[in-house]
């Protein structure tokens, strides 16, 4: 069966940010959806007033009699009772990302992948496109606040701009026309074992189409080494095609001088900080050149990016304290998003409040943790949030109270705090933040809770 095919489609795990995302295109088509997730969200109830019927908790009864096709998240195991009802019945199953490579066969293609910065770059990419009239289709690991769909941007244009994850080899089931790539870190390892087995799934990606389609970090080494003795187009801070040449910050704007191969200059200003937004404007600017945008026009859109939800968002205050939300789970992640919040806030003390994501990632970055939990000035440091489906046991072992030992060790009389609790993090926050810190809550699991819960104490 193609999945295009089907009329009515039932999707298990859809309150996870693709999934819903794809759901709404599904609607967006014509297509009746139903779905079930294990608790509620706002995803879930912003699927439900959009007239999908969302269930709260697995059964099968929830696979109605006419539904023709199955979507599952990553997270899903057969064992699922909605999965082994559908293989009873014969129900045709696909995982999230081939029932998105088949959408993605009927555009013109632009996928952004890489470790860092790809909802950011997809974000800003969308942004450039609806400016610039092209009407783009949009699906986005993240809501976007100039986005009224939320993830999605549902345009009519012939153009599918996707945020494609390399989490369990998802973006090779797609079928782009063009690719971006922010930078490529090891990251996913319980998957991929080595950063060499992760390296080389991006070299096959990436030979799905000429190099000159692709736009890359040409500031990376590991993703320049990708395309061997093709010559993509490359963006960053040292001899690329389109390259920054000077950054600075000052009034909550960051600006950027930019030089182009035509031997023209102009000035990126953005409202979000960090040399690492500007790389992700760099790439999105570069992406929409190759389907006719003007580096000018490009520019008046960036410039009113607003940025989009946990990506250094700025959810409000406590104590007189700026509380900033980020997704950021990587440890290189946590080093430029501190030192952002440096840059865009001189002389403040930042205080980190960071849940791990994942014990196997914690295991097999633990060094890189240490270095990059030893930099903030105040931390918090909150048990690992465990994800379901992708934890082996043997990794639970893996804690964040074992890391703050060897944490506290590089941080000195630098103070810090370990949490059991997210109820603990923001007891700490409460006890120990002064008003003119900037409190920064990072990490992939559900600690962005406490980020709004303070802000409304």
């Amino acid at each position: 069966m193609d999945f295009l095919d089907a009329k009515r489609v039932h999707v298990i795990g859809i309150g996870g940010i693709g999934t819903s995302g794809l759901s709404k295109i599904l609607v967006h088509r014509g297509v009746v959806v139903s779905g079930s997730d294990a608790s509620a969200s706002l995803i879930t109830e912003d699927l439900s007033v959009r007239g999908v019927a969302v269930t709260i908790g697995h059964s099968a009864d929830n696979v109605a009699e006419d539904v023709d096709a199955i979507v599952y998240s990553s997270a899903v195991p057969t064992t699922n009772p909605e999965r082994a009802a559908a293989e009873e019945r014969g129900i045709p199953q696909f995982s999230y990302s081939v029932a998105l490579g088949a959408i993605t066969r009927k555009y013109r293609t632009i996928a952004v992948s890489g470790t860092h910065g790809k909802s950011t770059t997809t974000s800003m990419l969308a942004t450039i496109l609806i400016a610039a009239g092209l009407e783009p289709l949009v699906l986005v690991g993240t809501r976007v606040p100039n986005f009224k769909d939320g993830n999605v941007y549902l345009g009519a244009g012939d153009i599918f701009v996707v945020e494609a994850c390399e989490h369990e080899a998802q973006m090779m089931n797609l079928s782009p026309e063009r690719i971006v790539i922010t930078n490529l870190e090891p990251d996913h390892l319980d998957f991929y074992g080595t950063f060499e087995n992760l390296s080389e799934t991006f070299k096959k990606y990436v030979a799905q189409i000429p190099a000159e389609h692709c736009v890359v970090n040409g500031d990376e080494a590991s993703v320049v080494a990708l395309f061997g003795d093709e010559k993509p187009v490359t963006f960053g801070f040292e001899n690329t095609d389109v390259q920054c040449t000077e950054r600075h910050s000052g009034d909550g704007i960051q600006y950027a001088s930019v030089a182009f191969p035509d031997g023209t200059h102009a000035e990126l200003k953005l409202r979000i900080p960090g040399a690492f937004n500007v790389m992700n404007a760099l790439a999105a600017t570069t992406m929409a050149m190759q389907v006719g945008v003007s580096p000018e026009q490009a520019f008046v859109a960036l410039y009113n990016f607003p940025g989009s939800w946990r990506r250094f968002e700025r959810v409000g205050h406590f104590n007189g304290a700026p509380v900033i939300s980020d997704y950021g789970h990587h440890p290189t992640a946590i080093r430029e998003t501190v030192k952002a919040a440096r840059e865009f806030f001189p002389g403040k003390r930042v205080v980190l409040a960071y849940q791990p994501h994942q014990h196997h990632r914690t295991k097999a970055l633990y060094g890189d943790f240490i270095e990059a939990l030893a930099d903030p000035d105040a931390l918090i440091l909150n048990e690992v949030y465990h994800v379901t489906g992708r934890e082996d046991a043997k990794d639970a072992a893996t804690t964040s109270e074992g890391l703050m030992g060897d944490v506290a060790a590089r941080r000195g009389e630098k103070p810090h705090w370990y949490a059991k609790s997210l109820d603990e993090v923001s007891e700490l926050i409460q006890k120990h933040a002064l008003p003119d810190d900037i409190i920064l809550v990072m990490g992939a699991g559900d600690i962005y809770k406490i980020a709004h819960k303070v802000c409304s104490i």
